[in-house]
């Protein structure tokens, strides 16, 4: 198979996750089901609670994340731009916008993803009227593996500022590129946006058993993790080496522990019981969040306590 055709179809697993938490009750999410294809659908229905249970982590503690950003870093004289690389089906711009919480927050939101994901998503955005001309929203596509090209589109294409401060979101994106790619990325991202944030979620600690046998199943899909890190505490000096000034990064059941309120556990309990206990503990600790921040005032840092 071809590389990034296996990594496009990483793209529709995630809309599956999405739309599988959605219907059992996990959160709510009004467009994944246009993404989504009926017999895409109905596979989705028999995820089991572990993986429903994941992507809830997933989807919950990131945009807890965004959202702290935005408020932080909306009351200067510059509106946050925000940009998702490898965007794929994602629906997190409508839903922000539906719940009102773009305006008066952010300036532009950019996603980009290879070209034929970007025209397949527009199709789908166009047939049900949910983008317009508006200024806000820039769907682009781009190969953020030509850093030069990419930023180029950034600035031409989307009227990117420098100057602003700016979100940069990649959820497992980094982590299928070669790490030559990646941190050339991220240290031009770091080099050009003086007050940003970049938000990173993937895998990690490949070297364990679970951890082979994670790189063996992706590889034998198509998908191998060619930037995957060994530790957490590679990933944050990776992401110093590459300019970042304030590093945070700790593995999925770190923060699930930390930052999931035990009410909303008790209700996702009510949903399905997870009876994996030990797996799930293995599955989290195999991914991890990254925030990486410059900035040159204190208060604008997001909290990573998830307080």
């Amino acid at each position: 198979m071809d590389y990034d055709a296996g990594v496009k179809k990483t793209n529709g697993d995630a809309q599956m996750s999405k739309l599988a938490c959605v219907e059992r009750g996990y959160f709510s999410d009004p467009f994944v089901h246009l993404f989504v294809k009926p017999s895409d659908a109905m596979r989705a229905r028999s995820f089991p609670p572990i993986i429903n249970r994941g992507y809830f982590a997933r989807h919950i503690i990131i945009k807890s994340l965004i959202l702290d950003y935005l408020e932080r870093n909306s009351k200067g004289s510059a509106k946050v731009q925000v940009v998702v690389l490898g965007c794929g089906f994602d629906t997190l711009y409508f839903q922000l916008r539906q719940q009102g919480v773009l305006q008066d927050r952010v300036s532009k939101y950019i996603e980009c993803d290879f070209e034929d994901v970007v025209a397949a998503k527009r199709k789908i955005l166009e047939d049900n009227q949910l983008i317009d001309k508006e200024d806000l929203y820039c769907l682009v596509g781009a190969d953020v593996r030509r850093g030069e090209d990419f930023m180029r589109i950034l600035k031409d294409t989307c009227g990117i500022r420098e100057d602003a401060p700016t979100l940069f979101l990649a959820e497992c994106v980094l982590v299928y590129m070669e790490l030559s790619f990646s941190n050339a990325l991220l240290r031009q991202v770091s080099h050009s946006f003086p007050e940003s944030l970049c938000i990173v979620y993937e895998q990690v600690n490949p070297n364990d058993a679970f951890g082979k046998q994670m790189m063996i199943n992706l590889s034998a899909r198509g998908c191998p993790l060619k930037g995957i890190v060994s530790s957490l505490e590679e990933q944050k000096q990776r992401m110093k080496c590459c300019g970042w000034q304030y590093v945070m990064c700790e593995d999925m059941l770190s923060l699930f522990n930390r930052g999931i309120p035990c009410e909303e556990i008790q209700r996702i309990n009510r949903i399905e019981m997870l009876d994996e206990e030990e797996e799930w503990k293995l599955l989290l600790q195999h991914y991890c969040i990254t925030c990486a921040q410059n900035t040159s005032d204190s208060h604008s840092l997001v909290d990573f306590s998830l307080k």
